[in-house]
């Protein structure tokens, strides 16, 4: 019985101390400056101590913030939208609206175009004359969803004419220009699309004889071309992503095989307030486990 004891309490020690050297150890890393202030293009040495597996360096400029290395979509943006318009002939009022959709599934059918919810912001901007007419911008951040695409399209309806007439009353429409515009909080600006790269599809609801036409080199158009009888027809953008973006990334400086170094170097081009981040691991079959090391720098001219 006490031999059978003690191979039993044998045993789970063995177990036990097995565990423990299959545990991974958190690495001892830290990191130290020997100031916090330093100038443009100077050299800013970060003084190792400890060691780990691997060590990821995040500089903290743009594109390398810790912060946002799972950030995928930029956020507080201000989504703009503005164009130049042109109407000739006819006497419709209003014919032409811009819509924006935020749940279209991307299927370009007279059907999933109406199952769609579009929301119509022509009361937002100003339509074209006789003449080539600037929009001025319309702020469409409210009909942004996170996660979502967004779809902006030209709705043209050109009602019948009335009973007896021999002569339309639908109007010819001009789109010069078209620019849908980011502004992120940093006040930099980015163009998500314009009238060349939007992808326009034709989508016609009433009377197929008519439709949009977006090969010619200087606008997209339609052309009633005459016509007595009710006429529906959307022009349609791809997809758009106006928020979209690549999670910032760090620079590995440390690989499992290599050396542990005491120092590592890097230059600053810009001056500002930038935390930088050290990410260290160990890593074995059994997993992985990290500390994170945050330093602020302040870099002058």
């Amino acid at each position: 019985m006490k031999r059978i004891l003690y191979v039993i309490i044998a045993a789970v020690s063995f177990s036990v101390t097995s565990c423990r050297k299959d545990d991974v150890e958190t690495p001892d890393f830290d990191v130290k400056l020997e100031k916090t202030e330093y100038k443009v293009n100077e050299p800013v040495s970060f003084l190792f101590t400890g060691s780990a597996n691997t060590i990821t360096f995040y500089s903290g400029e743009s594109g390398k913030e810790y912060k946002y290395k799972d950030r995928v979509e930029f956020e507080n943006t201000v989504l703009k939208v503005n164009m130049a318009t042109q109407v000739l002939y006819g006497s419709q009022p209003n014919n032409l609206r811009l819509m924006v959709s935020s749940d279209f599934k991307g299927i370009y059918d007279t059907a999933h175009v109406k199952a769609a919810t579009w929301t119509n912001v022509s009361d937002r901007l100003t339509f074209g004359g006789a003449t080539e007419t600037p929009s001025g911008d319309a702020d469409i951040t409210d009909l942004y969803v996170a996660g979502k695409p967004l779809y902006l399209a030209f709705r043209y309806v050109g009602e019948p004419a009335p009973a007896g007439a021999t002569t339309t009353t639908q109007r010819l429409w001009r789109i010069y220009k078209f620019n849908v515009t980011n502004t992120f909080p940093n006040g930099v600006s980015n163009v998500v699309t314009d009238r060349i790269d939007a992808g326009w599809t034709a989508v016609d609801f009433a009377n197929p004889n008519n439709s949009w036409t977006f090969n010619n080199a200087a606008m997209i158009y339609f052309s009633p071309n005459s016509s007595l009888v009710y006429t529906e027809d959307w022009a349609v953008t791809k997809a758009l992503y106006p928020n979209r973006t690549s999670p910032d990334t760090g620079t590995p400086i440390k690989q499992y095989v290599d050396d542990m170094k005491a120092v590592y170097s890097h230059v600053f081009s810009a001056p500002g307030i930038y935390r930088v981040s050290f990410v260290a691991a160990n890593v074995t079959n059994k997993g992985q486990q990290t500390v994170l090391k945050e330093l602020d720098i302040t870099i002058i001219e």
